[in-house]
């Protein structure tokens, strides 16, 4: 399963970087370091996309994505513990943990959660 999270940055917070820098490197909860990209600027107009790759792959996935997608958003990729050049420390290889991965990027980056959801657009913290 793919998954796309739509973010935005928090008011008050200033972002790290607004341009393609490279990869950079955060440690996950449990310590595992996780590796992941920026692309493109931050807009206050625009969202910030999350691209988040499938079992056995890595932010390379979304390679032929981010260009285009970099154009008009500003867009981050990551690898999941275990995937791509992020960390193999684990002990506990779970859904909640890989969901904590992301949780870790987005908090890292000081991004919102928005709902992709049309029924529900309201901004609040990442669910934890």
């Amino acid at each position: 399963m793919l998954v796309l999270a739509v973010l935005s940055f928090s008011a008050g917070c200033v972002p790290r970087d607004t341009v393609d820098t490279g990869p950079r490197s955060v440690p996950a909860v449990d310590g595992v370091p996780l590796v992941y990209e920026v692309h493109g600027e931050s807009r206050s107009d625009a969202p910030t996309l999350v691209l988040i790759h499938g079992w056995s792959c890595d932010r390379g996935y979304w390679e032929a994505q981010v260009g285009p997608l970099a154009e008009r958003y500003q867009v981050v990729t990551l690898d999941l513990a275990g995937h791509g050049d992020s960390g193999l420390g684990r002990e506990n290889w779970t859904i909640a943990s890989y969901g904590a991965d992301v949780a870790t990027v987005v908090e890292e980056l000081c991004l919102l959660y928005t709902s992709p959801s049309p029924r529900d657009r309201t901004r609040s913290r990442m669910p934890s």
